[in-house]
């Protein structure tokens, strides 16, 4: 970060390149970006609105006071935009897009994929394959390159990325605007991470949810930056400066598509940082609004918008409620368990399949299914359909009495082969299994850290590592385990691992 007053300062827009100027897209040189001053940043939105034309300024005008028409979508129209989308992304495919390509060309190739691309670029082609492009880039640091074709889901997350999905820094309110558009809201000041990374994968998280339906994505969505809280100084502390580049990034890779901003701030000596995240092209600073004073002042202003200030989770003294976040957390959290629920219910129909399957083919495609729902390992159909049945039923009977029962998602902590066949203990095998590269490569401590992290990311989903517990009176019960137990457990499951493929090396070097 450059601090030298005498330097030249940078403004975003200067640090967009030919082509972005050219085109609209999102391409965005970040790396000498300096936060601007009040008098600046106001200047660069009079620039930015200057310099449209009358058309375009007229176009997000109304896109502010959300009476503008989404684009009419006939199906030749889609079909030509499609097709001119597929040829714009063979001549301009990156290293990324090509690793995709290997780990599952269906992702990349889908349709409404392309179409949320494309509608966030408003059917710009060559915008929405850059964004594409952008996009993976952006996936693959946030998640990594192993995920660059997974849809990303609570379990992806760390416990601090939990931390900043929790604080509800970002929060979609529970009502649309009166267009019927779909509103985010941020709250800087509840802002917690140790990493901006943290933040960001929420706001990945977040955004990825609410634009994924289809009206969303052809309306576009509202954005308030809520940051009314006396700033005497006005400015962003050191330790979060950081996160203004990042976000920056983040807004030119995302497949969605703001249609206004509206920035709440108390006082004008703190717009420069507000508006910070609004700067990743010249579009976003003539859909923006700022609005000065206390609470009061700015709802009444944002209801001159349509939008819903009921929603907004802020009382008249300034307090943020956090519960209609939480539930919104909570509801995802459940989402997650009942589709968990749902794939290993695919496996119980695999299995009633396997009992009779009418040739080898059908067999075979049975077990295919099995893998790629991803909770399970491989097995022969009749230990597959022993097993797991025997293991899925026998958990509830070993302890009637107890007032916590298991699920199907549920980890079993025992010794056994149907403790091992159980559904909730393959899944979680099957999650270590794809943290192994990562678990070799880390230092001791790093190895107990990566534990307690995985601990966390199931807990997260809803899911409960439960033991079976010998009291005085002889009835067992079933009881959750301490977050050390089952940490150390994970770390056990990783040497039990190391054991098996030694021994298995052992063998081979004999023969």
């Amino acid at each position: 970060m450059i601090k030298n007053d005498d330097r030249k300062r940078t403004s975003s827009l200067d640090q967009l390149d030919g082509s972005e100027k050219a085109s609209g897209g999102p391409q965005l040189s970040i790396n000498n970006y300096v936060l601007p001053g009040v008098d600046e940043a106001e200047s660069l939105v009079a620039k930015a609105i200057s310099s449209l034309s009358l058309e375009e300024r007229s176009q997000l005008l109304d896109d502010v006071h959300g009476v503008s028409k989404p684009i009419d979508e006939k199906p030749d129209f889609i079909s030509s935009s499609l097709t001119a989308f597929g040829a714009a992304v063979e001549s301009s495919k990156t290293p990324l897009y090509e690793m995709a390509l290997v780990q599952n060309a269906s992702y990349v190739e889908d349709r409404s994929l392309r179409l949320m691309f494309l509608r966030s670029e408003n059917f710009k082609v060559d915008a929405a394959v850059s964004r594409l492009m952008m996009f993976l880039k952006q996936k693959a640091f946030y998640f990594g390159e192993e995920k660059l074709t997974k849809e990303i889901t609570l379990n992806d997350f760390s416990a601090e990325d939990m931390r900043s999905l929790e604080s509800g820094a970002i929060q979609v309110l529970p009502k649309k605007d009166r267009s019927g558009r779909s509103v985010i809201a941020v709250f800087p000041r509840l802002r917690k991470f140790k990493d901006p990374k943290n933040l960001l994968r929420a706001t990945f998280f977040v955004e990825m949810c609410t634009f994924r339906d289809v009206e969303v994505q052809k309306k576009g969505a509202v954005c308030i930056i809520y940051n009314n809280n006396p700033n005497p100084l006005g400015s962003v502390p050191n330790n979060r400066k950081g996160i203004i580049p990042l976000t920056v990034q983040h807004r030119a890779a995302m497949p969605v598509r703001y249609a206004a901003f509206h920035t709440c701030l108390f006082e004008r000596k703190a717009f420069a940082p507000a508006g910070i995240a609004l700067s990743s092209r010249k579009q976003d600073y003539a859909t923006s609004k700022v609005h000065y004073g206390n609470d009061k002042e700015c709802m009444l202003e944002l209801r001159r918008f349509g939008i819903p200030t009921e929603c907004i989770p802020v009382t008249s003294d300034g307090i943020i409620d956090l519960q209609p976040h939480q539930e919104w957390v909570k509801r995802k959290k459940t989402e997650l368990r009942i589709r968990l629920l749902s794939d290993i219910a695919s496996l119980e129909a695999g299995v009633r399949r396997l009992r009779e399957p009418t040739s080898k083919n059908d067999s075979t495609k049975v077990r295919s299914l099995i893998q790629d729902a991803g909770r399970s390992e491989p097995m022969t159909a009749p230990r597959f359909q022993t097993t797991f049945l025997k293991a899925l039923h026998r958990a509830a009977d070993l302890a009637p009495n107890s007032l916590i029962q298991p699920t199907l998602t549920d980890v079993l902590l025992g010794r056994g082969r149907w403790f091992q066949e159980f559904p909730g203990n393959i899944a979680f095998r099957t999650y270590l299994g794809g943290k192994t590269n990562e678990y070799d490569r880390a230092d001791k401590e790093g190895k107990n850290v990566l534990a307690k992290s995985i601990v966390r990311s199931f807990n997260a989903s809803g899911t409960k590592f439960l033991r079976l517990s010998a009291p005085a009176n002889g009835i067992p019960t079933w009881e959750e385990a301490s977050f050390r137990e089952v940490s150390k457990k994970v770390t056990q499951c990783y040497r039990s691992v190391r054991r098996k493929e030694k021994k298995h090396t052992c063998r081979l070097v004999k023969k």
